[in-house]
């Protein structure tokens, strides 16, 4: 039995081809948009204190600003100065003030796929004070930190940061004393004392350039998160009191997640194959109709 195909039915071969076609690249190109996710933000300072496990002091995040990308987007954050003294314990305290703060999120995606964040702090000046003498202190002329990450195929994610002007007092003794002209800008993680060679403070460590990875990082997402400035303590002695907790300075993040993009669904690869063999079909038909 031979069967014939009309001119007719050829044509319609052809467009349902040509739209299964179109339709499963349309899918193919908005699932792969809609499944990255980017995020930034930043903040100028941040301090959580304790005595004996009693929260203290609680500061910020202050300046804080946030963006996240389906679309991008370009937010900021702006604070003109703080300056704010915090009671430890009957005797013991925090002073703590800044010039001006400020942060900012961007990310052009879909247009690329990359989003940052950078804070600034200006004129820091920080003091722990015990029996109204100080026990420690420490300013810097401008503390910035930049974030960023980038890429679908392949996530990565960079941090950098810089102090310049940095002066420290341990009981009335000048540590460091950097003018503004004089930068540090250390390899990640750097305990500051140790970067410069100088005897560690028992129940302080003080973190430059602090570079913190997204746990579990790898081809499809990354994230970061980077701190100027990171004080650390732990049972460190304040008058007669045991101060823990940290301090932040000049904090940005950044993280990109493609986790959900790597393969489109069997039925969107079943649609297009079968539009190309549905063209396909047509075009040989038409061939055999023509000779």
């Amino acid at each position: 039995m031979m069967v014939t195909i009309s001119k007719r039915n050829t044509k319609d071969l052809f467009r349902l081809g040509t739209i299964s076609v179109i339709a499963g690249c349309a899918l193919l190109a908005s699932s792969a948009n809609a499944t990255t996710v980017i995020r930034s933000g930043a903040y100028g300072v941040e301090v959580n204190l304790s005595v004996l496990s009693v929260l203290k002091a609680q500061v910020g995040p202050l300046a804080s600003t946030d963006g996240i990308a389906g679309t991008g987007y370009d937010t900021a954050g702006t604070l003109a100065s703080l300056n704010q003294t915090l009671a430890l314990g009957t005797l013991t305290g925090l002073k703590i003030g800044t010039g001006l703060i400020t942060t900012g999120a961007e990310s052009v995606f879909p247009l690329t796929p990359t989003g940052n964040a950078d804070a600034l702090v200006n004129g820091l000046n920080l003091s722990l004070t015990a029996a109204r003498a100080s026990s420690l202190g420490l300013t810097a002329t401008t503390l910035t930190s930049h974030s960023e990450v980038e890429g679908v195929d392949a996530a990565s994610a960079t941090g950098t940061s810089k102090i310049s002007g940095l002066k420290l007092t341990v009981l009335g003794i000048d540590l460091i004393n950097l003018s503004a002209s004089e930068f540090i800008t250390a390899p990640a993680n750097s305990n500051l004392l140790t970067l410069l060679g100088l005897n560690t403070i028992s129940g302080l460590n003080i973190m430059v350039n602090e570079q913190v990875p997204l746990p579990g990082s790898n081809a499809k997402n990354a994230g970061i998160t980077t701190n100027a400035l990171h004080l650390i303590f732990s049972n460190f002695l304040l008058g007669t009191d045991r101060l823990y907790g940290d301090v932040i300075i000049s904090s940005t993040r950044a993280y990109i997640d493609n986790a959900n993009s790597a393969t489109p669904e069997p039925a969107t690869w079943i649609q297009m194959i079968t539009g190309f063999g549905l063209i396909g079909v047509a075009a040989r038909r038409r061939k055999k109709a023509l000779a």
